[in-house]
């Protein structure tokens, strides 16, 4: 009875681990140079059909704002691969379709805060192999001075302020008119 118990605990677990998709995200790796703030990266997948997949990417900012474009691949003049849903940290971007037949997403400036990003791709691809590519852009936000910088910035204004009011007036030279009338 054990060995029936376990030989059909060790099947079960076998058909889970083997039917369930394994989903791993890929990382982003934004990059720059010193001359230009923006950071940007590529990447893209090619996808085996017919069905439905999903592809996650991960990327780490500070605060700033975000752009991604995505587009499918098109071969003869048809695409294989349709977007059903992008998101960019749970915000959806602009799905349209191109006059060839090529599917295209694009979001622009949407703020993100500091830390990993997550960028999730569905779609379906209708025969064969499909492929799509994009980019992800980044502009950091303008620095905002913390809460000590401000109150240091703030004594040295009242320390200015304080100097200016207690200095003594300068001798100034008296002239004398005389009068001969």
């Amino acid at each position: 009875m054990k060995k029936l118990f376990f030989a059909t605990a060790a099947s079960l677990a076998a058909a889970t681990f083997v039917s369930a998709p394994a989903m791993a995200a890929t990382e982003i790796v934004l990059e720059g140079n010193e001359f230009n703030e923006v950071l940007s990266a590529d990447f893209g997948d090619t996808v085996k059909g017919p069905g439905m997949f999903t592809d996650e990417y991960f990327f780490d900012t500070p605060s700033g704002f975000t752009s991604a474009q995505l587009s499918t691949i098109t071969v003869r003049g048809f695409a294989d691969i349709n977007f059903t849903e992008i998101l960019l940290n749970g915000v959806a971007l602009t799905l349209f379709s191109g006059p060839n037949g090529g599917d295209f997403a694009s979001i622009q400036d949407l703020f993100v805060d500091g830390g990993t990003n997550t960028l999730v791709v569905n779609g379906m691809v209708a025969d064969g192999i499909g492929s799509y590519g994009g980019t992800i852009s980044f502009v950091p936000s303008a620095a905002v001075p913390e809460p000590g910088t401000w109150a240091l910035m703030l004594l040295g204004f009242a320390a200015v302020g304080f100097s200016l009011r207690r200095r003594k007036p300068e001798a100034r030279e008296t002239r004398v008119r005389y009068n001969f009338a």
